[in-house]
């Protein structure tokens, strides 16, 4: 406990850990009413809220269960091409021609874009799932025995490459309805736009086979658990609200409330999303009393905010039970916000009580 005094343009301040302890101790010492030249401010640490990290995150962006890293959720793409668009002139332009399976190399891709509201993240893990498709007549990395073709899959951001595999007809065949499912682990990296998936099938000339120009390679890529380790998100008036919290002021019986003069509420703000400014507001509810509300500012960094409350509004609520605390509002960035899993906004809360003589 500390204690500072000064006389009546002031007063004693005095720190207690709670609320019950202000009140025993308020008994014990039996205030007297015919001292009227001392006023005592009590400084009571109430509870804490938070907004966390979530609140931030735009769709497809999520939190992992255990707050070690974002999940990201990609939309998974289809991607084709048809055999008159691999083979070229190679092929005859008719369905059911038979003739010797001439060489061709596709290449295709599609890419995964990242969530709107999603600036650049840096990639922690995760997987691409690709599955390609033969809608050929024929198997085109063993066209012929002792011939074998090859099919590359690479991921990649920014030219960077995530994660690339090799098929090899001389191990893998690809027969003709069949479906090739393959998983690429990604390498950790940064990423500021889409995931590029790109598929080179290089197939060997074989023998004769019945071709059809309009049969075709279908590949779909889908990113079902990518993981970062942070994000940068756009900001414009996102909506955030802190848990609402039971103050538990019903402990102060009329003895101490009838002795309140004044006091605020202190709220300590520490936010570490830097260029995320906002504005919130606080609302107190008690039964039987109008809800009182007041305007509180989100500013970078470590901050501290006082709200006034008057003699009749601190009347109101104190030694009443079920008395609540919530804050609701906005936070805003002109440019985007580097976020981490285990950032979050906390709030702490003291309540400041200056008491007097009892008044008639």
């Amino acid at each position: 406990m500390s204690l500072r005094t000064r006389r009546r343009h002031g007063g004693a301040h005095r720190v207690l850990g709670g609320i019950a302890p202000l009140a025993a101790f308020l008994a014990a010492c039996a205030v007297p009413t015919d001292l009227p030249h001392w006023d005592t401010t009590w400084v009571v640490p109430v509870k804490g809220a938070s907004v966390s990290v979530a609140q931030l995150l735009p769709a497809g962006l999520r939190a992992t269960t255990d707050g070690s890293a974002f999940q990201l959720d990609l939309a998974p793409a289809t991607f084709s091409t048809s055999l008159a668009e691999v083979c070229g002139g190679a092929c005859p332009p008719v369905r059911g021609v038979i003739v010797p399976k001439p060489a061709f190399t596709a290449t295709l891709g599609s890419s995964l874009a990242l969530p709107p509201g999603v600036a650049s993240a840096t990639v922690a893990g995760g997987t691409v799932v690709v599955s390609a498709t033969n809608g050929f007549s024929f198997d085109p990395l063993r066209p012929a025995g002792g011939v074998y073709g090859t099919m590359t899959i690479t991921v990649s951001a920014g030219g960077a490459v995530l994660a690339s595999a090799t098929e090899d007809g001389a191990t893998t065949p690809f027969p003709s309805g069949s479906t090739l499912n393959r998983t690429l682990p990604l390498a950790a990296a940064p990423v500021s736009g889409p995931l590029s998936v790109r598929l080179v099938l290089t197939s060997p000339a074989g023998g004769l086979v019945t071709l059809d120009p309009a049969e075709r390679l279908t590949v779909s890529a889908a990113a079902p658990d990518i993981r970062l380790a942070d994000a940068r998100v756009d900001l414009a008036n996102r909506p955030v609200s802190a848990p609402t919290l039971a103050l538990g002021l019903d402990g102060l019986d009329a003895s101490v409330t009838e002795r309140v003069h004044g006091g605020a509420l202190v709220l300590g703000i520490t936010n570490p999303f830097d260029g995320a400014t906002g504005a919130m507001t606080l609302r107190i509810t008690a039964p039987g009393a109008s809800p009182i509300t007041r305007p509180v500012a989100l500013r970078v960094g470590t901050t501290t905010e006082r709200v006034e409350l008057t003699q009749a509004e601190l009347r109101s609520m104190l030694g009443r039970p079920d008395v609540t605390l919530s804050a609701t509002g906005t936070m805003s960035s002109s440019a985007p916000v580097l976020v981490t899993p285990s950032q979050t906004v906390t709030i702490t809360t003291t309540l400041e009580l200056v008491l007097g003589a009892k008044e008639p």
